[in-house]
């Protein structure tokens, strides 16, 4: 059964693992290393997709470690695809809401047409007027200039609000 199937059963399992993009300053050493690490995953389980998150700089709590730039998701899966080994489905998640549409649109009809399961991500607090559109807003711009919703999956992300920063204990209240 396909990964679009799956996702329209409702009695389906789905097994998705979510794995950063490597860094953009690196030599394929760490790209390689996770490619392995999906290979391994998918010989031990049956791993329907790997879930590539967009990774950015956040602003607002300080980061426990100090944040390196990563490749973004449509490229990342490009390098992961471009090898002859297989692979799962992927699934792109794409922070809609930090530039305009027509700066966008070309990364959605890309990545739509090529890997087909993407995740729309909101920023990371609803007190800044970001310039892109809203999730709901993209959703809208996506299905109106892709009409074949059965080649596609679109989905959300949603993260609750997130708490205090703790900087001493390294914890949320």
């Amino acid at each position: 059964m396909s990964f679009l199937s799956k996702l329209r059963d409702p009695h389906s399992k789905i097994f998705i693992y979510t794995l950063t993009p490597p860094p953009t300053n690196d030599e394929h050493d760490e790209s390689e290393r996770k490619i392995a690490h999906i290979e391994g995953l998918m010989r031990a389980v049956s791993l329907d997709a790997v879930n590539i998150p967009e990774i950015q700089r956040e602003e607002r709590n300080p980061r426990v470690t100090q944040f390196q730039p990563k490749l973004d998701p449509l490229q990342w899966a490009h390098e992961i695809s471009s090898n002859d080994r297989s692979h799962p489905e992927l699934i792109l998640d794409k922070i809609v809401v930090s530039k305009i549409w027509p700066e966008q649109k070309s990364w959605f009809d890309e990545a739509l047409e090529q890997f087909r399961n993407v995740l729309l991500v909101g920023g990371e607090s609803s007190d800044i007027d970001y310039p892109g559109p809203q999730v709901h807003e993209s959703a809208n711009l996506i299905t109106d200039s892709h009409h074949n919703r059965e080649s596609y999956s679109l989905g959300v992300i949603t993260i609750p609000a997130r708490r205090h920063w703790d900087e001493e204990n390294k914890v949320r209240d």
